[in-house]
């Protein structure tokens, strides 16, 4: 968990809740695949002053976009009041998996985010998730969305027609 999202009670909880999950006997193996990723990494202050080490993890984006995108499934029956049909499919990306600033400087791109930027958000869980979405005008049943966990971890997703 990240440093910014543990000092957060309801992510202390989870975590909590997370740990004792991981001592479990039937989630050895998805454990040991987390330990063998930790590594150490440099950490420094904000002002740029070497912290010493502290232990890090690869994340496994595409695991999490597959979260999300259950999760885009999900809001979207809630919302349009039917399910995504199967001639659309959701797609989610973690923003820090997006390292190519261009990503977010093209204007197909930077622009529909705009558009949902300002909707009004919607939350759970006292800030724990938190989205805002858009659907097409053209195509209701394709939208973006805009998703916060715990304030700080984001994700940009959409639903879209197959070709």
């Amino acid at each position: 968990m990240r440093e910014d999202v543990y000092e957060q009670p309801a992510a202390a909880e989870v975590w909590k809740a997370t740990f004792r999950g991981l001592k479990r006997p039937e989630s050895l193996a998805f454990t040991k695949n987390i330990l063998k990723s930790v590594s150490r990494v440099p950490a420094y202050t904000e002002s740029g002053i070497f912290a010493g080490n502290k232990a890090a993890y690869d994340v496994n984006f595409s695991r999490l976009d597959a979260v999300v995108e259950r999760i885009i499934r999900g809001l979207f029956f809630y919302h349009s009041g039917y399910r995504l049909p199967d001639t659309h499919l959701p797609k989610s990306f973690a923003a820090e998996g997006l390292t190519d600033p261009k990503f977010w400087l093209e204007p197909e791109m930077r622009k529909p985010i705009e558009v949902v930027s300002l909707q009004p958000a919607n939350f759970l869980g006292d800030g724990v998730f938190g989205y805002k979405f858009v659907r097409l005008a053209d195509d209701l049943d394709s939208s973006i969305w805009l998703m916060s966990f715990y304030l700080s971890v984001f994700f940009v997703g959409f639903t879209y027609k197959k070709n």
